[in-house]
């Protein structure tokens, strides 16, 4: 399975590197990215991303885990957009994400009907050290693009 199958983000806005595990029953989903300097949100005065691109990140690991499932669900069909609605039980213990570091991003659903959904996510570093974590909301309406219209 690859990124660009199961996701929208295309481009400087796919954050994301590359998928470690998907655990289908549990709608849980791995993922990893490496900060570099072409990332789109890179600040050359911290040396590394903002703290707030964690959210960004998670809810690109949730979009992950949802296309996973709709690609699986239904072959042939591109994965359904969504939106992200919120975030709750925000942590972000680090300031920065530092150049060259790698992170593992987890997303977890905790709950979901047929167009919306909640995941617990976390970002951890490469020594398995809590980078961040919090709850976020999703919603997927059944007409994207007439929803963004109307």
């Amino acid at each position: 399975m690859n990124l660009v199958d199961i996701m929208p983000h295309r481009g400087r806005m796919l954050l994301l590197d590359g998928i470690e595990s998907y655990d289908v029953g549990k709608c849980k989903m791995t993922v990893h990215f490496t900060v570099r300097e072409d990332n789109v949100f890179f600040d050359a005065s911290l040396c590394g991303l903002p703290s707030w691109v964690a959210v960004e990140l998670m809810a690109q690991a949730a979009a992950a885990c949802t296309g996973a499932h709709d690609v699986l669900e239904s072959p042939g069909l591109p994965p359904r957009p969504g939106l992200l609605l919120g975030s709750r039980k925000v942590l972000m213990p680090r300031a920065v994400y530092p150049l060259g570091e790698r992170f593992a991003v987890t997303a977890a659903e905790a709950f979901h009907d047929n167009e919306s959904g909640a995941f617990e996510c976390e970002i951890r570093d490469s020594s398995g050290e809590l980078a961040a974590s919090c709850v976020l909301t999703a919603y997927r309406p059944p007409d994207f693009i007439g929803f963004l219209n109307g």
